[in-house]
């Protein structure tokens, strides 16, 4: 519905759970296939990634053993001074 305004058109008002839209089409432009490619590539890539990576992560059941390797060390102690300089 919103991508089919023509330029200036206003679209009736659109239900979405968090209240109404209205869309008004400013401007419209049109790239060649060839131009996007790779950019529909690389997020079909990164979608499908995440997707795995979700799934992977909901499948795998991880227990520690010793929950304070992940602690953050404290810092190292400053030197003492030598004595005589």
């Amino acid at each position: 519905m919103v991508f089919a305004l023509k330029t200036g058109e206003v679209s009736d008002p659109v239900r979405q759970p968090n209240g109404f839209y209205i869309f008004r089409a400013e401007s419209k432009t049109e790239k060649p296939f060839s131009e996007v490619t790779a950019e529909i590539v690389t997020e079909l890539k990164n979608t499908h990634f995440r997707q795995w990576m979700e799934s992977t992560s909901k499948s795998l059941d991880i227990k520690y053993d010793n929950e304070q390797f992940f602690s953050t060390p404290a810092p190292p102690a400053a030197p003492s001074p030598v004595p005589g300089k």
